[in-house]
């Protein structure tokens, strides 16, 4: 049939599946988006709307690019542009106990979807640019996109979208386009449905575990700046403080995420050579600074 033909040429599925998907992972039927086919989501005035697809192929397609146009309202009602469409690779890489540069010879080890990166080819093992005393530093948030797809491998792309929150409700549409280096472009239309309210601030604190210190240079040291930007991205993302692991930029930290919006509950790891006095000089800092110091061995 059809689909053999395709196969046989080479293009392989792109699909949607709602769960895990590995490298070793192979569609099934109800899941593939065909040529032209559509992938739809919702999300309210103001936020931030994630979605996922997968592509697999017989054969090497080479670097590859994926290309995303402004989505249109249906109605004439305004446009989204493609700016707000955030394009990341969700990183597959083997993890195992102990040293992870270990792993090929360890039969425990594990294929684990844990990262969102733009470079699918960061090298997150070896001792390569990225890496500092064997620990992973993250990358800038916006270099550019890569991803070479390999032979027989499932790949999967995740999309961040941000509804702005004067978008006029109403149901918009786009291309989503995947352009191998080799083979033929696949396409499917994005339609995104703006439902016609703003989700009220949460009553609760959402916090995230954020291990990278400010610094330069070092293990897990982060520059001021991009320190900021991840602040920048956690709070965008819904989050109404953190777990910092950091000791000696308390003040900094605090003083920036006050400054950005930030609210709640404030959680200090890391304290275990702490004394009393250096717990209540910190919880004075953390309080000064408009949040509820918590500490954790």
């Amino acid at each position: 049939g059809i689909r053999d033909v395709e196969r046989s040429r080479g293009l392989g599925d792109v699909y949607k599946r709602q769960d895990y998907v590995l490298s070793e992972t192979e569609p099934e039927e109800s899941e593939i988006i065909p040529p032209g086919g559509e992938l739809s989501i919702f999300a309210a005035k103001g936020e931030i709307e994630p979605l996922t697809f997968s592509v697999r192929s017989n054969y090497d397609l080479g670097e590859s690019r994926i290309e995303i146009t402004d989505l249109d309202s249906l109605y004439g009602k305004g446009r989204i542009s493609k700016d707000n469409v955030e394009l990341y690779n969700i990183k597959l890489w083997l993890q195992c106990k102990g040293d992870n540069k270990h792993c090929d010879t360890d039969p425990q080890a594990a294929e684990v979807p844990e990262l969102l990166l733009k470079d699918n080819e960061q090298d997150l093992i070896s001792a390569e640019p990225g890496w500092v005393n064997g620990e992973y530093q993250p990358p800038s948030l916006n270099p550019d996109f890569r991803v070479n797809i390999k032979a027989n491998h499932s790949h999967t792309f995740y999309l961040r979208i941000k509804v702005p929150q004067d978008t006029n409700a109403g149901t918009y549409v786009g291309t989503v386009k995947f352009v191998p280096q080799k083979g033929e472009e696949r396409f499917f239309q994005l339609k995104l449905t703006v439902l016609p309210f703003v989700l009220p601030e949460p009553d609760k604190d959402f916090l995230v575990y954020f291990n990278q210190q400010i610094g330069e240079g070092g293990e897990r040291k982060l520059s001021p700046e991009l320190y900021s930007k991840y602040l920048d991205l956690f709070k965008e993302s819904g989050l109404t403080s953190i777990l910092s692991y950091d000791v000696d930029s308390v003040e900094l930290i605090t003083d920036l995420m006050k400054n950005k919006g930030f609210r709640g509950s404030f959680v200090q790891l890391n304290i275990g050579s702490f004394d009393v006095d250096n717990i209540r000089q910190v919880a004075q800092i953390v309080r000064h600074n408009g949040f509820t110091p918590y500490f954790y061995t």
